[in-house]
């Protein structure tokens, strides 16, 4: 009995080994099976991708540049500006031609048409001041002062009744008995010789009485001139014939 257990678990066990190489020799043959018949069907055997076991890494941040140790200056790669037009040449302006006025020149107060030298006053003192309150009262005393300073062109006696010129003079008088401004009310201009003489005559008289409750005064008077070079002032005149 016990040699038949003995031999009866021989028998099991190869039979055990028996199967297990059978099984081995099945799978050994599947594959090759499958590859036969790939290659009689011309397509390629099929290939088990194997399972991808690493992880993708994510790839590593690039460094930040780090600046140069000695940048070129930004001039450099500036723009050049560009250079500013010269600026056009103005044309020279025209010339301006101003029209004058033709103004005649006055001859001198020494002209031989007056027969008379240049004026000279005989002023031996200054005038005593003028206690004239208003302009028609100094008239009177300029008229004096001037008929003291030139006694021997002054006409004696009552003149002709045709004068060779006749002008109406405004003279202004400053707090010092001094000429400031001659003016012509009605000027003899057919005699622009006379003219001259007088304003000269006028200028070199001074210095005149000063205004002296006035401060200054601007008077009026009437120059009566003969053709024998004398006159006489409408203030002190001896009338007409």
């Amino acid at each position: 009995m016990h040699e038949w257990t003995t031999t009866e678990r021989s028998a099991n066990t190869w039979i055990c080994l028996g199967l297990l190489l059978a099984a081995l020799a099945t799978g050994c043959a599947a594959p090759s099976q499958s590859a036969a018949q790939a290659s009689a069907s011309g397509s390629p055997a099929p290939v088990s991708a194997a399972p991808v076991t690493e992880a993708l890494r994510p790839a590593d941040p690039a460094p930040a540049a780090s600046p140069p140790s000695d940048p070129m200056p930004a001039s450099v790669f500036a723009a050049p500006t560009p250079a500013e037009p010269a600026p056009a040449a103005s044309a020279p302006p025209a010339s301006v031609v101003t029209l004058e006025p033709s103004v005649t020149p006055r001859p001198s107060a020494s002209a031989k048409t007056t027969g008379l030298p240049p004026p000279s006053p005989r002023l031996t003192q200054a005038p005593a001041p003028s206690q004239a309150q208003d302009p028609r009262a100094y008239r009177r005393d300029a008229a004096r002062h001037i008929y003291g300073a030139y006694r021997e062109l002054i006409y004696k006696g009552r003149m002709p009744p045709l004068l060779y010129a006749i002008g109406v003079m405004q003279v202004d008088i400053d707090g010092g008995g001094r000429v400031e401004n001659i003016r012509w009310m009605r000027e003899p201009s057919h005699a622009p010789e006379v003219v001259s003489y007088i304003e000269a005559m006028v200028r070199a008289a001074a210095p005149y009485p000063v205004p002296a409750r006035m401060g200054r005064v601007t008077y009026t008077d009437v120059w009566l001139w003969d053709k024998s070079s004398k006159f006489q002032l409408d203030t002190l005149t001896e009338g007409q014939r």
